[in-house]
Order: structure tokens, then sequence, then C-alpha cells
């Protein structure tokens, strides 16, 4: 499944997380959980499928405010307004070679406690997701399933750089 890669820009008032900017670099064939793999070791990553990596809880020092998000894109085939979506054909390679990512870049090794507190994150949130009452309606009921597999999926993706 291809990837859209972004860079996020947050900001930090009252040790709460609030995005402020954020811009698409590109898509790439590689899916999302290849992408993550090649990139996590030197760029911080503060958002995996739509999902904040440091969302739920209060914001501490060293929570990078520039990352890059890594989420799947699904091309559309059906037209809008005439348009069809493109196909994605680009390389991640293509991507990593643009000059945008340099503030996302690590300055200094990846440090086992961002990695603990991700995974500590990301277990909260869906922990909160989990304990929200039930969707009544069907259809609402199969996107919350989806969202809850997704996230789950968050902490052990993010277990392999510890």
């Amino acid at each position: 499944m291809p990837t859209q890669v972004s860079i996020e820009r947050y900001r930090s008032s009252t040790r709460i997380r609030e995005l402020d900017k954020k811009q698409i670099l590109g898509y790439c064939i590689e899916d999302p959980q290849q992408v993550l793999a090649q990139v996590f070791l030197d760029f911080h990553v503060t958002s995996y499928n739509n999902w904040g990596l440091f969302s739920g809880s209060l914001v501490e020092e060293k929570d990078p405010l520039t990352g890059l998000s890594i989420c799947e894109y699904i091309p559309e085939t059906r037209k809008v307004l005439g348009l069809t979506r493109p196909q994605v054909t680009g390389r991640l390679s293509e991507i990593l070679a643009l000059r945008k990512l340099q503030d996302a870049r690590r300055v200094r090794e990846l440090e086992r406690g961002e990695v603990e507190r991700i995974i500590s994150c990301s277990e909260e949130i869906l922990r909160q997701y989990k304990a929200a009452p039930s969707p009544i309606i069907p259809s609402a009921k199969r996107v919350a399933r989806k969202e809850e597999a997704r996230l789950s999926q968050i902490p052990e993706l993010f277990r392999q750089f510890l």
C-alpha cells in the first residue's frame, strides 16, 4: 500500500501539543511499515497512520516539535471534479532527498526513552479508545473497529526499535 509522507510542526503551549503546520512532502510505493523502518533511526516521527505518537499525555521537554507523518495512502479511482488521483509511482529515496526534511532529522542518536514514550502514549490512547462508548450505528462500529486495529499495531511496531 502506498504511503504519504508529510512534515509536521507542533507548538507547545502550557504543556499541550498543538499541530501548527503540516506539509505533504510526497507519496511513495513503499508501505508505511517499510517507510517507518527506513526513516525512524534518522528522523523524528510525530505521527503514524494519522495517530499522534506523543498524544494522550502532557508534553515533555524532549518531545520533538517537528517530525514526519507517515500514513497509508489509498489512491481513489473515482473522479472528483473531473480529475482522477494519480497512481503512486515515486520511491521513498526521492522524498528523502528533499531539503525540507532537515528540520525533522535527528541531531543525536535515537534514545530508548523516546521509543518507550511512544509505546506508552499509544497504549494509553488505545486504553482510552477502548473505554469510550461503542457507536450504535453499524457503519460507525466498523470504522471504530478498523481504527482500533490500526492503533493497536503501533506499540508493537515501535518495539522493534528498543
